[in-house]
């Protein structure tokens, strides 16, 4: 099997993890305190199935590639620090939660407005380029954030949390390791990295998925 074929194949097992996940997050109700991580994960769903419709080297997934880069810019600082910040930064706060969503939601609809405005090669490459310059450039920071937050922690983090932390650093330092190194191999190397991207959230989900229990509820004493 050729390299391409077997990143389409992890890419479809990622997918029906990443789709379980989603679905217990929603069944234990984990949904309500990381709900920007389980947009992340419904964004990922949708991306991942549309890039095995049209193919994973096609043209149109340069496409989805600029307008995910962009959304991303928005989205991964927002969910560390609803993962990483101060106690109730997000947590029952409906206008902060929303917030990062509309901006990603606003970057979007941009990018599919410069792309349905038919833009020449040159142009839409600048703009891919700026948008993985900055996605990189985001994401690095972001992980330099995550390992400071982590090891600053002191307040104990209850078993769900930790896990889709877990799940989150992996994804992004993975994610940042193939956008990096893949800046200096060509287009084969760069199906190998699709391989290695992909096996590693697979396996990571699937982890993440089954360390995941029912919250235990406690009672006070009146």
């Amino acid at each position: 099997m050729s390299p391409d074929g077997i990143a389409q194949v992890l890419l479809i097992c990622w997918m029906a993890a990443l789709g379980l996940l989603l679905v217990r997050m929603l069944f234990l109700g984990l949904h309500r305190s990381h709900l920007l991580f389980a947009v992340s994960c419904g964004i990922d769903l949708v991306f991942g199935i549309a890039i095995l419709k049209i193919g994973i080297a096609s043209a149109a997934a340069g496409a989805l590639g600029l307008l995910g880069d962009t959304m991303d810019v928005f989205l991964t600082p927002s969910i560390a620090a609803e993962f990483y910040g101060p106690p109730g930064t997000f947590e029952g706060n409906a206008t902060r939660q929303l917030t990062p969503l509309i901006f990603t939601l606003i970057a979007g609809i941009g990018i599919i407005l410069f792309l349905v405005s038919g833009p020449d090669r040159d142009t839409f490459q600048s703009a891919s380029a700026l948008a993985f310059i900055a996605d990189t450039l985001v994401t690095l920071f972001v992980i330099s954030y995550v390992i400071r937050r982590s090891r600053q922690m002191d307040s104990p983090v209850d078993r769900n949390s930790l896990w889709l932390r877990r799940l989150f650093a992996v994804e992004l330092i993975a994610g940042a390791l193939r956008s990096v190194i893949g800046l200096f191999f060509a287009s084969p190397k760069i199906g190998i990295l699709d391989i290695l991207f992909f096996a590693v959230c697979l396996i990571a989900t699937f982890v993440c998925m089954f360390a995941l229990r029912k919250p235990v509820e406690t009672t006070t004493n009146p």
